[in-house]
């Protein structure tokens, strides 16, 4: 879950997870780029920086254990 949607100067996502595992955060812009990308072990809450990103529609991808999870934010 990302909140807020729509963010401005940042984005909290949260991770429910039991495992003890690695994972990747990536914001990808509506062009196909990576524009922000955070890997992480177990950590139950990620703040990503999103200052520095123009306003627009972005997917949201968390990998792990070989899966991907995509959702949409809005940055304002």
């Amino acid at each position: 879950m990302a909140v807020p949607n729509p963010a401005d100067q940042q984005s909290q996502q949260s991770i429910n997870t039991e495992q003890e595992e690695p994972y990747a955060l990536s914001l990808i812009d509506y062009k196909g780029r990576t524009v922000y990308h955070q890997a992480a072990f177990f950590e139950k809450k990620i703040t990503a920086p999103l200052n520095h990103l123009p306003a627009s529609l972005y997917i949201l991808q968390l990998v792990a254990s070989g899966k991907a999870y995509q959702t949409k934010i809005s940055i304002n």
